[in-house]
């Protein structure tokens, strides 16, 4: 065997065949178990994941897996399974549990992230997408390393490890849903396109997480909805239109609201509002009130039956919203009709009707 000694081994890069990909839009769909939680995600992980080669040296309170999909438009997407040994961790109590109620509990000794970063599409390792500069010199350290190539500056293990759990609070995971062993978990982060996909809608991932934890027998899982949508908070908006907030088309209710409201006031105040008449608007006298009854007389004109409350009004809106996004994800080769397509001036006028009335 003849070794050339003058150039370097070159690292080979593991390729991942296609056929491995699970499809994200069916993963688990037919999966049911009725084993607990902690013994759910073990073999979760033992049957489905690939184990990440972090140092433990560095990180002996998380141990992170990989598991890759498919989606309809060729795309790939990773989710990473971070395991969080919590006696080791830097971070012992959940201030989630606390704001929900449920700071009774016994601490858990472990607890399961499952991520999905914006820019996890493609090739590469969590430990080249996670990054950080070297206290010393500036140069970019990866979570891998133990020491700065560049100055020689020794990683200390301990503020590596406080870094690494700052990043659990990143707000622009497409999907951040954390899990402790007893089953009770908390929705922290749901992107779609709007927040940074590229390929998965909001509605495609939080049907993947409903499955997930469906597969898992997660018990109970608390969020809080401060989601944002045409200039407003769209679970006021989904409530008033829907009855419903969006998360509530999975089972999501009222758990706790700001300042001791309580979920019977807060049902009153949602059906108060949905149903309260837009005849008010014509029988006021204020310097807005002229153009708002126009803008609310150009939408029953676009309505095929006659707009009575907030609730018909807001359905109408989100309605129209809804086709003319469909129009244009559909290319725009092909001819739409005049009254699905919006211009900046027809966004611009929903926007405005929205912060009247809810603020009026």
């Amino acid at each position: 065997m003849v070794v050339n000694h003058h150039r370097p081994f070159k690292r080979l890069k593991r390729r991942r065949v296609t056929a491995d990909l699970h499809n994200f839009t069916t993963f688990l769909s037919d999966h049911q178990t009725s084993k607990p939680f902690r013994t759910a995600v073990k073999a979760f992980i033992s049957r489905y994941a690939r184990p990440q080669s972090y140092s433990p040296p560095l990180f002996s309170a998380l141990i992170t897996w990989q598991i890759a999909f498919g989606v309809a438009d060729g795309h790939e997407v990773v989710m990473e399974v971070v395991e969080e040994d919590v006696t080791t961790s830097a971070s012992v109590y959940c201030d989630h549990c606390r704001v929900v109620g449920w700071g009774g509990h016994l601490v858990c000794n472990k607890r399961y992230h499952f991520i999905i970063k914006a820019n996890n599409i493609g090739s590469g390792t969590i430990e080249d997408q996670y990054q950080k500069p070297c206290s010393s010199c500036g140069n970019i350290l990866h979570l891998r390393d133990e020491g700065c190539q560049t100055c020689g500056a020794v990683v200390n293990p301990e503020e590596h490890e406080k870094w690494a759990n700052r990043q659990f609070g990143d707000s622009n995971f497409l999907l951040h849903g954390m899990v402790h062993s007893n089953g009770y978990g908390h929705l922290l982060t749901l992107n779609g396109r709007e927040g940074g996909s590229m390929s998965v809608s909001g509605s495609d991932m939080m049907n993947f997480w409903d499955r997930l934890c469906g597969a898992l027998s997660v018990k109970k899982v608390s969020l809080m909805d401060a989601s944002q949508k045409y200039g407003m908070e769209y679970r006021l908006l989904h409530t008033i239109s829907k009855g419903r907030t969006w998360y509530g088309n999975w089972g999501y209710e009222f758990g706790i609201g700001c300042y001791a409201i309580t979920k019977e006031a807060y049902c009153h105040a949602v059906e108060t509002l949905s149903t309260t008449p837009l005849s008010i608007f014509f029988f006021q006298r204020t310097k807005t009130q002229p153009q708002l009854q126009a803008v609310i007389q150009f939408y029953q004109s676009l309505s095929g039956s006659k707009l009575a409350t907030f609730r018909d009004l807001f359905s109408l809106l989100l309605r129209l919203i809804r086709e003319s996004n469909t129009a244009t994800n559909a290319k725009r080769n092909t001819t739409t009709s005049s009254s699905c397509c919006w211009t900046c001036e027809d966004v611009d006028k929903i926007s405005y009707l929205s912060s009247i009335i809810i603020h009026k």
